[in-house]
């Protein structure tokens, strides 16, 4: 998810360019968001295909960090 702006009343909006379409950004209270320390162009946020885009190389130079489960 990428976090688009600023809602009026203290939350953010959302999207992830598939689920969550730019044109329908999810609000979303601060607390239930994690900071990554990583950040997006603005310009890689005009459409969904770039936005996907963007998250995927974010995801693949990101460090595994994934829970150990079984």
């Amino acid at each position: 998810m990428a976090v688009l702006g600023e809602a009026p009343d203290g939350g953010f909006f959302v999207a992830d360019g598939r689920r969550r379409p730019v044109q329908h950004p999810k609000r979303k209270n601060p607390r239930h968001l994690t900071p990554t320390g990583c950040t997006v162009s603005e310009a890689s946020m005009a459409t969904n295909r770039e936005l996907r885009r963007a998250l995927a190389a974010l995801g693949a130079a990101a460090p595994d960090s994934s829970p150990e489960g079984g």
